[in-house]
């Protein structure tokens, strides 16, 4: 674990995304923390770096530590892929460590302990036997079924290590939703490695869908199979829309 430590807090940097920043930009914590301010999730580029720390919901313990592994050197698991920045540190460096030193990375943030945060409220659904037999009753699901569920499936479980799950997907237990947001308007591109060499592509919405339909879409993923992520508002659609530059559809334009 010590070791893993030293990749954390110095080589790795892992706090430079996953660490909140203060009105300085300064990190609120270089090391584990009486507060367990440190690698407790922040928001960089407008994506959401997720928390590191353990916690059987939203952190690492809620999937074994192999898959975290296989994750880091890879970038996708049976259940997880990575986005944004995370593909890059993925793609132009973690892929290229020891896989001893990936192992020891894990081991040492398994031994965080949660930091204590308002849990959501968890708003289970039958989302996906509703989407099974095609109906869209919920706010949302004729959005998914539209455009989601032949890669995501009715019950969000993707397909392993090409699609990743929808279900339990720790980015969306937590609080914040940019990435959500950010991934729906803008797509994203799976990171190719050595051990698993095909990429994929995830299409951006931006051009097809509007704020209000992007809102619905986006909050029913957090809200089905279980999952504990917030509601979503239109209104935080139009600023991530705003702040990444991207143009309205043509028949929601004034």
């Amino acid at each position: 674990a010590e070791h893993g430590r030293y990749l954390v807090e110095g080589l790795g940097h892992c706090g430079a995304c996953h660490t909140s920043r203060d009105l300085g930009e300064q990190e609120l914590a270089l090391h584990d923390d009486t507060g367990r301010r440190f690698l407790s999730g922040a928001v960089v580029d407008h994506w959401t770096a997720p928390s590191l720390r353990n916690n059987p919901i939203k952190g690492l313990d809620a999937s074994p530590e192999q898959e975290w592994i296989q994750f880091l050197q890879t970038g996708r698991s049976e259940h997880l892929a990575a986005f944004g920045g995370m593909s890059d540190v993925v793609t132009h460096s973690i892929r290229y460590l020891d896989p001893a030193d990936v192992a020891d990375i894990v081991t040492y943030l398994k031994t965080l302990p949660v930091r204590p945060t308002a849990l959501v409220r968890s708003r289970e659904s039958d989302s996906a036997t509703q989407i099974h037999h095609f109906q869209t009753r919920v706010p949302g699901a004729s959005e998914y079924l539209d455009n989601c569920v032949a890669c995501h499936r009715s019950d969000g479980r993707g397909y392993a290590g090409v699609f990743p799950a929808l279900a339990g997907n720790p980015v969306l237990q937590s609080e914040r939703s940019e990435a959500l947001i950010h991934i729906i308007l803008t797509g994203a591109r799976s990171s190719g490695s050595a051990h698993q060499p095909a990429s994929f592509t995830r299409p951006g919405f931006a051009s097809r869908l509007d704020d209000a339909a992007i809102a619905w879409l986006a909050g029913f993923v957090p809200a089905s199979w279980g999952n504990q992520g917030p509601a979503i508002q239109a209104e935080q659609v139009k600023a991530m829309r705003a702040a990444l530059h991207l143009e309205a559809p043509v028949a929601a334009r004034p």
